[in-house]
């Protein structure tokens, strides 16, 4: 069957989901009911790195599910010729390697900083000489 071939994304998709659920929903909700980040700076720092950083492999985690499902149903020889067990696997760890390189210059300080964000009240991308991967991303 084609689902067969969606498994492996839907299981990181799952994977990222809990990751975000064990980690940054407690440390939100501390955040919002005090009204600011309870921790030190350099903890928001990792927090806001972290939480991105997730949320870009969840991202595209859902992507490859959505991609994966359309090769099933439009092309289902080719999803089978693409669709390999270790290629799968592959392609989810291109998933993080991604998902870490789209957070890495803000953590090298090319693009900004992460920081607490007085305006959002959160942990976030922090501007720094106009430069934020907000406007690059």
């Amino acid at each position: 069957p084609a689902s067969k071939y969606t498994t492996i994304f839907i299981l990181n998709l799952a994977f990222a989901d809990f990751l975000y659920c064990v980690t940054n929903l407690p440390l939100y909700s501390l955040t919002y009911f005090s009204r600011k980040w309870p921790g030190s700076p350099e903890g928001c720092f990792a927090f806001a790195a972290f939480r991105l950083f997730n949320a870009y492999a969840a991202w595209m985690s859902l992507g490859f599910v959505a991609f994966s499902r359309f090769l099933a149903y439009s092309y289902p020889k080719l999803s089978k010729a693409v669709s390999i067990k270790n290629r799968n696997l592959m392609m989810v760890f291109g998933i993080w390697v991604y998902a870490l390189a789209m957070v890495a210059p803000t953590i090298s300080g090319i693009y900004g900083s992460f920081g607490y964000n007085e305006d959002l009240g959160k942990c976030d991308y922090i501007a720094k000489e106009g430069n934020t991967p907000r406007t690059i991303f």
